[in-house]
Formats: C-alpha cells, structure tokens, sequence
C-alpha cells in the first residue's frame, strides 16, 4: 500500500489538524492504537480509514502518521519498533508533538525515514513546519509544497518552540503586567488596556517593518530608575519585570553597538 497513509494514534485525534487534512482523509486506510475499540472510535471520529489491531498493517503504508499523547510517545514508538513489521524506507511523521524526531530514534535504527510536524499558529492551519531525515522531509513537500512547508535546521524545534511561548504566554504576560502599571498609575482597566493594545500593535508592526531598528530608543539611566522606584512601591514583582527587560534590551543595543 505505498500510497495508503497509516495512522498510530490515541487521545482526540478528530480535534488535531490532521483531521482536516485532504491528503489524510483521501489516503487514510489502516489505524491503529492500543486497543481495537479506540482504533474504531478514532476511525468513527475522523470518518475515515479502518481500525486494525497490529502495526504490521500500518507499516505496509508508505507514510504512517503518529498522533500520540507526549506522556505516551515513548512506550508507543518502542512497542512499534519491537513488532514484526517492516519499516524501511517508510516515512514517518510525528504529528502535534512537543518533541522533534530524536523520539523516534527507535524506529529510524529499524530504516524508517522520519520527521516531525505541526501547524504554525495563527495560520489558518494553511502554513506547517516540519524537521528530520531529508526524505522524509522530502515527502512532506511533497504533500504540502514548499510554500506551505517551512523546515527547521536539525534540533531546531525546541528553540521554535521556545519561540511561540515567547510571541504568545509570555508576551500575554508583560501585556498584563503592562496594564496593571497603568493601573497602578490609577487609571481604570478600561482605560489602561486600550492604550497597551494600540502600543503592542504598533510595536509589532514597527518590527515586521525595521527589526529592532524600529525601537524609538530608552529613556536615560536615571529616566529609568525613576520608573522602576515608582512600580517597586506599588507592585514589586512588575518592578523585577521592568528591570529585566530594560537590562535585556540594553545589552542588546551595547552589542549591535560592538
């Protein structure tokens, strides 16, 4: 079957952006998981492809995705790499993992050709990323087309990752901290977050346009004491905050300066 696409999964797969994909529902077959029942709800789940009850059926498949719980990636590739199934030369994608193809050490010492994949973020699910073996990356073009498929340099994902936490939870969080200064200046929720709003906005689009070049500079030393003297009185931990992120950006510019 080196057209047909198999499928190791459990958990809610249906709720993963392989449900939606149109390579996926038109070359599903065989799926498997560590019971037949799941397989079979997955299969109902997905409206798609057929439940089987040993690996051998899903390695006969030229590309076999792996949708797995992080907590259960590992038991899940080494009980793959222990059955009697062949998996040389097949494409083997990790799907909507933390972890990057290292995890799958065990099935590439059987052949197996591997990679990992996800959705970029705010994408629309329209732009995907992907890291591995070269032929395994090679398939994923294949199916996506290069302007679809972004690659990351080999041991990349973790510090992609770290990239999205950044752009996304933390930035959440000095979003908040930004408006509880507003507020500790006395102005009202309300009132506060429009103006970080329109100022996060603004900073993001002076990046897209300039890099750090579009930074309109920080205030001098004593400048910048003052603010922090000012938050240390009414919130210490936003005070830590703003002298981290001051000092950061200091040595930033000290060393596009050198």
């Amino acid at each position: 079957m080196p057209n047909r696409i198999g499928l190791i999964a459990s958990g809610a797969v249906s709720q993963s952006f392989l449900a939606r994909l149109p390579f996926v529902r038109e070359r599903l077959g065989p799926i498997y998981s560590p019971a037949l029942r799941i397989a079979s709800r997955i299969s109902n789940g997905l409206r798609v492809g057929y439940p089987v009850s040993d690996f051998g059926a899903v390695a006969r498949c030229g590309i076999v995705l792996i949708a797995v719980p992080d907590s259960t990636l590992d038991a899940t590739v080494a009980s793959a790499a222990a059955a009697d199934a062949r998996w040389t030369r097949k494409s083997v994608i990790l799907c909507d993992s933390t972890h990057d193809t290292a995890a799958l050490a065990p099935l590439q010492s059987r052949g197996a050709d591997c990679a990992s994949l996800g959705v970029i973020p705010a994408s629309g699910e329209t732009r995907f990323v992907a890291e591995g073996d070269p032929a395994a990356v090679a398939t994923l073009r294949r199916l996506f087309g290069r302007a679809n498929l972004l690659v990351l340099e080999p041991g990349g994902k973790d510090a992609y990752l770290a990239g999205l936490l950044l752009a996304t939870d933390l930035t959440l969080e000095l979003t908040a901290r930004a408006v509880d200064s507003l507020r500790a200046a006395g102005l009202k929720r309300p009132q506060a977050v429009p103006i970080i709003e329109a100022l996060v906005t603004q900073t993001a689009r002076s990046y897209a346009k300039a890099g750090r070049r579009g930074a309109p500079g920080l205030p001098p030393r004593a400048v910048l004491s003052n603010y922090a003297r000012a938050i240390r009185a009414r919130d210490p931990e936003v005070a830590r905050l703003f002298e981290s992120a001051v000092e950061m950006q200091a040595t930033k510019r000290l060393n596009s300066v050198d």
